[in-house]
């Protein structure tokens, strides 16, 4: 593990002189771990030196897939007391509590939050759907001391991480966080995630995703990337800066008046950038309103059933809920900006039954004779996906290709015990049969999606 500065400056003089008399050595293992000492002093000093403590924007797992999180600490000479913005998951922690901390020199100088805390312990606690819970860390190895910022890594994730000094009382730097966060996602309002503008001379464009990563774009080249990011009373701070027009950019500042950017480099100078609302989500609203959802349920060619179902948006616009194909479930369908289109995948419906056994939808090659589970990945990919056809005025369906040779045709119900097929539902069971869908345990055709 890559040690701390301090390690390298104290450390490589005992290891050049291991042939030195022993009482050498204890002299400079001695005046290493003095100055290290030191340094921990040092960094408490200045975190206990904070009226009203600090924000600590907090980036879990080394991918930080997940976003920043804004918590606030305020420490005393063993204890921490700890504040958060709302965190993500069903049974996410809130409120504040303490929970005691000490510094160490372990990985080099390192501040570690030593007892439970329900808040800075959630990134890190382990569950059973995930035994590293989001990736994150509860030790934190200082990298530099400023007086009103401190730097630091993660010692697990070895993400970088901030503390700034606050200005005001936690609680009221958090309720204005809050109240941006809400005045820009405003549902009754247009959000406008999206903008593009000039920064030193070099195109830049950029749109804020609900799951805290940014989609940007630089340059003539044009290729798509990702940052994560996290929010301040005024702005959007990314993970790390970015070097647009050869200027370093780590913070977007937005007018909710103007629906306007500022880029601020680490000068303090300020780029415009005009901000616009995604043409996207305006393609996704439209999908919602009901549809006659057109199928082949039996073997029988021709035999077109039509059930009436609804499509329903979810507040992040990533899925549509298809509400009336069974009164025990709904089926999801993604959406995917990207070509406006719906997918239906592979996917598990309803609860689990009586013996702790699943119903899956499984895709269905028919004219190969193999089904897709879709068990053993995280994000299914291959399905079936609208397209518009004019000749039948409804979107019809068609194989999304992620499947290889295989094309997706049509849907069967299977019972699963974990990730192991037990075999088609039974019509006339008891507790299997009240998930057919239009009586039949299998959708021979996907035929087309109307507006109706």
């Amino acid at each position: 593990m890559k040690k701390n500065i301090f390690y390298l400056l104290f450390l490589l003089p005992a290891l050049m002189f291991q042939s030195c008399l022993k009482d050498q050595e204890d002299t400079f293992d001695d005046l290493a771990t003095h100055r290290l000492t030191e340094y921990n002093q040092k960094a408490k000093d200045m975190l206990m030196s904070s009226e009203y403590g600090w924000i600590f924007e907090i980036f879990p797992k080394n991918t930080q897939e997940y976003g920043g999180y804004v918590f606030t600490c305020k420490f005393g000479d063993k204890t921490a007391t700890i504040s958060s913005e709302a965190l993500p998951g069903k049974n996410a922690p809130s409120g504040t509590d303490e929970c005691f901390y000490k510094m160490s020199y372990e990985d080099g100088p390192t501040l570690i939050f030593d007892t439970y805390s329900p808040l800075m312990h959630y990134f890190a606690e382990g569950s059973s759907s995930g035994y590293q819970g989001y990736g994150g860390d509860t030790e934190y190895v200082i990298d530099s001391i400023g007086t009103n910022t401190i730097r630091v890594h993660g010692a697990r994730s070895k993400n970088k991480y901030y503390l700034y000094r606050l200005t005001v009382p936690a609680e009221e730097y958090l309720e204005s966080v809050k109240t941006f966060q809400t005045e820009y996602w405003d549902p009754e309002k247009q959000s406008y995630t999206c903008m593009k503008g000039n920064i030193n001379g070099e195109e830049f464009t950029a749109e804020f995703l609900t799951s805290r990563l940014m989609e940007f774009s630089k340059g003539a080249e044009g290729e798509l990337k990702t940052e994560a990011y996290t929010y301040t009373p005024t702005s959007l701070r990314l993970y790390k800066s970015l070097t647009v027009g050869g200027v370093k950019i780590r913070e977007f500042a937005y007018d909710l008046t103007s629906h306007n950017y500022s880029a601020i480099d680490e000068q303090g100078n300020r780029y415009p950038l005009e901000g616009s609302f995604p043409q996207w989500v305006i393609n996704y609203d439209n999908w919602a309103g009901n549809y006659e959802f057109l199928i082949r349920s039996t073997s029988t060619t021709g035999a077109i059933s039509s059930l009436d179902v609804t499509l329903e948006p979810v507040p992040d616009r990533s899925l549509y809920y298809m509400k009336g194909v069974n009164a025990n479930y709904d089926l999801e369908l993604v959406y995917n900006k990207g070509d406006n289109t719906l997918t239906l995948q592979p996917q598990v419906v309803g609860a689990p039954l009586a013996n702790g056994n699943v119903i899956l939808l499984a895709g269905w090659a028919a004219a190969d004779g193999y089904v897709h589970y879709g068990l053993h990945t995280t994000k299914v990919a291959s399905g079936v996906k609208t397209y518009w056809s004019e000749k039948d005025q409804m979107f019809k369906w068609t194989d999304n290709g992620a499947w290889g040779s295989y094309k997706i045709t049509g849907f069967i119900l299977y019972v699963f015990k974990g990730t192991s097929r037990v075999g088609a539902i039974s019509l006339t069971n008891a507790e299997q049969g009240p998930y057919a869908i239009n009586n039949s345990g299998r959708i021979y055709d996907m035929v087309g999606l109307k507006r109706k």
